[in-house]
């Protein structure tokens, strides 16, 4: 890539940080729609960070 077309791309920028309530929405709708039979809790799968 050519540095003028390289200057053209705009790379996203991601948060670092997990937030469980986030993502937790996907296991809650999937079992609310009957896809999961049982719910899952994203809570007891993300380990923290240490600091």
């Amino acid at each position: 890539m050519d540095h003028e077309t390289a200057q053209l791309v705009s790379i996203g920028a991601f948060h670092s940080s997990i937030e469980p309530t986030r993502i937790q929405r996907v296991p809650d709708l999937l079992h609310g729609s009957g896809i999961l039979a049982q719910r899952v809790n994203v809570h007891d799968m993300i380990i923290p960070m240490p600091q």
